[in-house]
């Protein structure tokens, strides 16, 4: 087919693979963005991010998103994934089980398409660790680069705006302010912050350098993390 960078060019799931390997024996990096069915200004973020690279070509895969500005654009559901069914049960090992589903797909992704690159946003930073691991024991050579959350002067994420991720994004302000205190000082600040929000926590933990949380709100899971260092 004929192939024109910076076109946003849709190409179908059969294709992909073709235009990525033609474009890494070429020695381009062919970077990989997952979006889903949204577009906000975290998305915007990881494909500046994947400009960036060098001599990059970039490919987004989504879910019914109309895109301009990447080099080839791909709609991809979960039927095209597993035609028959989804068999493979991917042990995470982290905090909550929720992100199998999704790790799930961005492996799928990973191996059907074949890119040299990943940008990710930091985010969902179990997702990120979960992905990270995958890929080293699963010896997949690809490149993970990881975008860190874009966020209002208040802490909240761009993409977001319930009162929900506003008491959760508080949390967090309170855990960090903490910091030079030591873990269980960070965990307390940011856990009365929750409980006096009267939001059900999952989990509230520092992993390495990170604050992470996981929390339900009116029936729904929220998660967001915040760097101690």
């Amino acid at each position: 087919m004929a192939f024109q960078l910076k076109q946003s060019t849709s190409v179908d799931f059969a294709t992909i693979p073709l235009v990525a390997r033609a474009f890494r024996k070429q020695g381009k990096p062919v970077v990989l963005v997952a979006l889903s069915t949204g577009l906000h200004a975290g998305h915007i973020r990881l494909l500046d991010a994947a400009r960036r690279i060098p001599g990059s070509v970039v490919i987004a895969s989504h879910e019914g998103i109309e895109l301009t500005g990447v080099d080839a654009q791909v709609n991809i559901s979960d039927e095209q994934l597993w035609p028959h069914g989804r068999h493979v049960r991917l042990d995470t090992g982290l905090w909550h089980e929720d992100i199998e589903p999704e790790l799930a797909r961005l492996i799928a992704l990973i191996l059907h398409i074949g890119p040299s690159d990943l940008v990710v946003g930091e985010k969902d930073w179990e997702l990120l660790l979960a992905l990270q691991k995958t890929v080293r024991d699963l010896h997949i050579p690809i490149k993970i680069h990881s975008v860190p959350v874009v966020r209002n002067a208040d802490g909240v994420a761009l993409s977001l705006s319930t009162p929900g991720d506003i008491a959760i994004a508080a949390a967090l302000t309170a855990g960090v302010f903490v910091a030079d205190q030591g873990t269980q000082a960070v965990l307390a600040a940011a856990h009365s912050v929750l409980a006096a929000a009267n939001i059900e926590v999952e989990y509230l933990d520092v992993v390495g350098q990170r604050l992470i949380v996981g929390a339900i709100v009116d029936g729904a899971r929220y998660i967001d993390n915040a760097g101690l260092a």
